[in-house]
């Protein structure tokens, strides 16, 4: 036994020569995914839609080799130096694929492309200033706006052909007692394919109690010298008043509400129309109308 182990050795080189050579030979189809890199793209155009990000190929070849393309990460290198407007169409060419002589493309999925390509373009739009989310009921929104109240925007021109605007919008909630001010930078919503300068812009918002208009009825205090007598045509006014409508929910907020009137003692006897002041006024209530304007008054011979 000892005498042939030489002899052992090569059958085994040989059996195992012959496998190799058999399963070498062997031809094998399988599907291989690619990556597709664009090159040569021109400048001032852009690919609006159309374009893929992988495409998938058969490929045959002998077996040993076959197994290796998994633990390769191939790429089509897809040329797109003569775009132009509009829709292009290109082929996917076996010719530029990344395998050796000893491989056969069989199939190509999808075998062509369709791009869309359009001119980049600028445009300057204005801001438009929106706002959602809630406030409590009593409280409303006085103002909003945008700094800067213009951007310029970049992207496929026959988008920006659509876009008069971009639009900035906050969300702001509060359960009670929100901001007078609330300021903060937003982003713009906009196509995916738009970019803006700046791309973010500053939002003010104001907010403010709900106000109401009320017409209410108060005492006419007329104060004149000592002495004098005078006799006006009426003992109470009306206000037209605006305050916060939490305030003039209730009756508490008028209870300090007059109107006075002075007289000149050196007017004469007879008959006076003479204005008066509103006073007592609550903080944040003003009159928008009185009624009457000026009150008669009577002074006796």
């Amino acid at each position: 036994m000892r005498k042939n182990w030489q002899y052992i050795l090569l059958a085994v080189f040989l059996a195992v020569s012959t496998w190799y050579l058999v399963t070498g030979r062997e031809k094998v189809e399988v599907w291989v995914a690619m990556n597709v890199e664009m090159t040569n793209p021109p400048s001032g155009l852009t690919i609006r839609k159309g374009m893929v990000s992988t495409i998938e190929v058969r490929v045959r070849g002998p077996k040993g080799l076959v197994r290796g393309l998994d633990a390769k990460r191939l790429s089509y290198p897809l040329d797109v130096r003569q775009l132009k407007v509009g829709e292009n169409l290109i082929d996917i060419d076996a010719e530029r694929m990344p395998f050796s002589r000893a491989f056969e493309v069989v199939e190509i999925r999808p075998n062509q492309v369709v791009l869309t390509v359009d001119r980049m373009a600028e445009k300057t739009v204005p801001v438009s200033a929106e706002w959602s989310g809630q406030v409590p009921a009593d409280y409303r929104l006085l103002s909003k706006k945008v700094v800067p109240d213009q951007v310029t925007l970049r992207g496929p021109e026959g988008v920006l052909k659509r876009l008069t605007q971009a639009k900035a919008t906050a969300v702001v909630s509060y359960d009670e007692n929100p901001p007078e001010v609330w300021d903060e930078n937003v982003s713009l919503s906009l196509p995916p394919e738009v970019s803006a300068d700046p791309g973010l812009v500053r939002m003010i918002l104001a907010f403010g109690v709900k106000t109401k208009e009320l017409w209410i009825k108060v005492p006419l205090d007329v104060r004149a010298a000592p002495g004098l007598k005078v006799r006006p045509s009426r003992d109470s006014v009306r206000l037209l008043v605006e305050g916060p409508q939490t305030l003039l929910r209730g009756q508490e907020f008028k209870k300090d509400i007059h109107a006075a009137m002075l007289v000149d003692p050196g007017l004469r006897p007879g008959k006076h129309e003479l204005s008066y002041q509103v006073r007592g006024l609550p903080d944040k209530v003003r009159v928008l109308k009185r009624d009457p304007e000026a009150v008669s008054v009577t002074i006796p011979k």
